[in-house]
């Protein structure tokens, strides 16, 4: 997995895990497109296939997923999701 790592006010190290955001004060962690792990979220009822693109820690201390999802080919989504409402795929 490659991420980012970057403190409020300064550049990005490339490769080193983790970005720190400073406007709440919490962690997150991004996926460059190549390393984005496969997942499911839960829509209306309903497991959809997507790409988690970030996670991040809300306002609140919890965690939150940026997940690219679809309900049908050719159609993409970007949404933020609770973490409870996302799962990896299997073997992912």
């Amino acid at each position: 997995m490659t991420c980012r790592r970057r403190e409020a006010g300064r550049r990005p190290c490339a490769a080193v895990g983790l970005v720190l955001d400073g406007t709440i004060g919490g962690m997150s962690t991004v996926f460059l497109p190549a390393d984005r792990p496969e997942v499911e979220v839960l829509v209306e009822d309903s497991w959809r296939y997507g790409e988690l693109r970030m996670w991040r820690r809300g306002e609140d201390g919890s965690w939150l997923a940026n997940v690219t999802w679809s309900r049908a080919p050719g159609e993409n989504r970007i949404d933020t999701f609770p973490a409870e409402t996302v799962r990896l795929l299997a073997g992912a």
